[in-house]
């Protein structure tokens, strides 16, 4: 097995460790309620919150929805395993894509 094979095997099994992957962002938002006699419609300092949102694009559409704030840390590492997935697979391409012109010259010479 040649170098390039090994690395692709490597670069497998990276993925193979990966756990979840989820597209996105995790954002944190304060707000106003819709109670006139509230505090928050008067000070900024006293909107509601801090509420945690999962937001990503649907068939276009920016969406989002609301997680625990107990699961915030888990839906970022699922989001940087989606990045980290990406990464991965670029470099797959591109060692393939090495590999594959190395080997239709060497074939061909």
């Amino acid at each position: 097995m040649n170098i390039d094979r090994l690395k692709h095997e490597r670069l497998k099994q990276k993925i193979i460790e990966l756990d979840m992957v989820i597209p996105g962002y995790v954002r944190t938002i304060y707000q106003q309620c819709g109670q006139p006699n509230c505090r928050c419609k008067k000070e900024k300092n006293y909107w509601h919150g801090p509420y945690y949102l999962w937001g990503r694009r649907i068939n276009g559409k920016l969406t989002s929805k609301s997680i625990s704030k107990s699961d915030v840390p888990l839906y970022k590492q699922w989001i940087k395993n989606r990045i980290k997935l990406k990464a991965i697979v670029s470099e797959m391409l591109n060692s393939g894509l090495q590999y594959a012109t190395e080997y239709n010259y060497h074939r061909f010479s």
